[in-house]
């Protein structure tokens, strides 16, 4: 087995022994029978991504349970982390779970407090810092007044 490394949403690399496809396979099966992992085309990226599927009998169409991308919906190496999201994501499981809605406000809460961010920044860069002057164009005739003052002892 290998390391494979991955990098959370914070910037911490994660290093981790990558699974094969028959393993993860396997340890998904041992906690739901009707697991499946399946490898599918990604819907954002054009790459494969694992994605985990609930039979329901020869009747029904498979139930989508998750795919293992990251945020943006780029692909994640094939790790037991699968397995561990699965288990989360099960009914029965006390791990905290956020829906959809909750996800999206999350989101948005994300993208309005960058736009703050990225104007304040703007409305620092053009306002006047303080206790500095503006600098304006000062001609050689200005100089000269001001050198003729100082010559007669006043401070200028």
């Amino acid at each position: 087995m290998s390391l494979v490394y991955s990098r959370s949403d914070s910037g911490l690399v994660v290093a981790e022994h990558g699974a094969d496809e028959s393993a993860v396979a396997r340890a998904l099966r041992e906690h739901d029978r009707e697991l499946r992992l399946v490898r599918q085309p990604s819907d954002t990226f054009e790459c494969l991504v694992w994605k985990v599927y609930r039979s329901a009998g020869s009747e029904r169409p498979a139930e989508f349970i998750c795919a293992w991308t990251d945020r943006s919906g780029a692909p994640l190496p094939l790790s037991h982390r699968l397995v561990d999201m699965v288990k989360g994501l099960d009914r029965g499981s006390r791990a905290p779970h956020m829906d959809a809605d909750a996800l999206n406000a999350q989101r948005r809460e994300r993208a309005e407090k960058d736009v703050k961010r990225h104007n304040q920044d703007l409305i620092d860069d053009h306002l006047p810092r303080v206790g500095r002057n503006p600098v304006l164009h000062r001609g050689q005739s200005l100089r000269m007044a001001r050198d003729k003052q100082r010559a007669k002892g006043r401070k200028v």
